[in-house]
Parts: structure tokens; C-alpha cells; sequence
């Protein structure tokens, strides 16, 4: 939907006049609100006093409805107000309906500095919250507390098992740590039945000490991405394709 698009539909709020109402496109035909005005009182003043109310029976989007008053059809603070909403989706290249949608989700008036509220909670375009879980971990990168949080160790469990890693831990040099062959392996039968989410914290931490010096440089090999994302629905929206912040 664009500006143009916007219409009313004004009708006498009386029975006997029901049906010989008017239509006015408040942008498409006026470049401001004072010509808007003037149209509109001479709109309703063709039909004389003894109508004397209006209200507004049809428009374009819940937004401009629920901004439309009877009788005027829309004040100066509104007609400005949805102009800058859509000069705001025009310059951010977003859609009108992902952004009313957000608008309308957390209450805000449109009349009240509409601009700086979509700034302040616009996040960008992104086919899915997790694309944007990818996008702001680039940005932000993975500090240790994120890692501890969100790391996968079932996924290095599985990675160790899959790799030979497991085997090569236990049955490498096993005379310096058990007395017979079988018994390491032994050992490694029953840490390979382990699960893997507690095989990766044997390692990093009985094994290696710490997730830093267990991972290094890697620790993205084994984030885990998904649930980061799906935490993140906790403190953003995603809107047809638009991702805003719920703070």
C-alpha cells in the first residue's frame, strides 16, 4: 500500500442520508493538510445543515482507520503523522504492513514521533530469525558468556565419536594409563555409549580444563545457533521479514 492508495469514505451519520456519502484521497489529490481541509468542509457543506454529523465508513488499512475521526475525516496530527510513516517505510525500504503490524503490536500511537520509535526498534530484513541470529552474532561475535550458554556439546560429542578423535584419546599410548588393552578399551566403550552432550563436557571440561582452551578459534564450529535463535524471540519480532526489537 502506498500514500496514494489512502482513501475515505464519508457518509452523513443519518439514516435518512445513507449512501450519499463522498469519497476524498487525503494524499493522492493534496499535497498538504490545509488543501485537504478546505476539500473536505466543502464536501460536507454541499449537504447543507441539516447534516450535522459524519463519520468515516470505509478507508485503506487498520492504521488509518483507527486515526480517522468522524466529521473531518482526519486532523492535522494524523494527516502528518501516517506521511511520515510512510516516507519512514519508503526510505527504509520496508513494507507498510510488516511495519504497522509491529506498530500496532506494541501499542505505540502513530502521532507520537513515529520515526524515532521505528528507528529505535527496526532491525533489519532477514528471511528468518535465525539469518538474524548469523547477523548479529557476526557483528557482536561469540563472547565467552554466549559460548557457555549456547554451546553445543552434543555436537562435539558426536564430533569426537564420528571423527576418531574418542578412540585416538583412549587407545593411543594406552600403556601409560591403563594395564591392559582391554581394559582401555573398556574405557572407551563406555564413554562411546555416553551421550553425547556429556561426552563433549567430559572433554572440555574433565579432559581439557576449560571451553576456551578446549575450542579455541572454533567455537562457532559448535554454537549452537538455533537455540540462540529461538531465545531470541524472547526480545524481537519477526514480521513478515522484518526483525524489531520488543525493548
Amino acid at each position: 500500500m502506498t500514500l496514494n492508495d489512502i482513501y475515505l469514505y464519508m457518509e452523513p451519520y443519518d439514516y435518512d442520508y445513507r449512501g450519499q456519502g463522498f469519497y476524498v484521497h487525503p494524499y493522492r489529490d493534496f499535497s498538504n493538510y490545509g488543501a485537504f481541509e478546505k476539500q473536505m468542509l466543502e464536501n460536507i457543506n454541499m449537504f447543507g445543515p441539516t447534516v450535522e454529523e459524519w463519520e468515516v465508513v470505509d478507508t485503506e488499512g487498520k492504521m488509518v482507520f483507527d486515526l480517522a475521526t468522524d466529521n473531518y475525516g482526519l486532523n492535522e496530527e494524523a494527516y502528518d503523522a501516517i506521511k511520515e510513516f510512510f516516507s519512514w517505510c519508503a526510505d527504509n525500504k520496508v513494507d507498510t504492513e510488516a511495519a504497522s503490524s509491529f506498530i500496532d503490536l506494541r501499542g505505540h500511537e502513530v502521532t507520537d514521533n513515529i520515526e524515532d520509535f521505528l528507528d529505535d526498534n527496526y532491525r533489519g530484513q532477514y528471511d528468518s530469525m535465525l539469518e538474524y541470529a548469523y547477523a548479529l552474532l557476526d557483528d557482536i561475535g561469540i563472547d565467552k558468556d554466549l559460548a557457555e550458554n549456547y554451546f553445543g556439546f552434543d555436537t562435539l560429542g558426536n564430533a569426537l565419536k564420528a571423527s576418531g578423535d574418542l578412540d585416538r584419546l583412549i587407545m593411543d599410548d594406552w600403556e601409560d594409563r591403563y594395564d591392559t588393552h582391554a581394559e582401555a578399551e573398556a574405557v572407551y566403550d563406555e564413554m562411546y555409549q555416553m551421550r553425547d552432550s556429556d561426552l563433549g563436557e567430559w572433554y572440555v571440561y574433565d579432559l581439557i580444563g576449560d571451553l576456551e582452551s578446549a575450542i579455541g578459534d572454533k567455537m562457532g564450529d559448535y554454537f549452537d545457533y538455533q537455540k540462540f535463535a529461538r531465545d531470541l524471540a524472547y526480545d524481537y519480532e519477526y514480521i513478515d521479514g522484518t526483525i524489531w526489537s520488543n525493548n
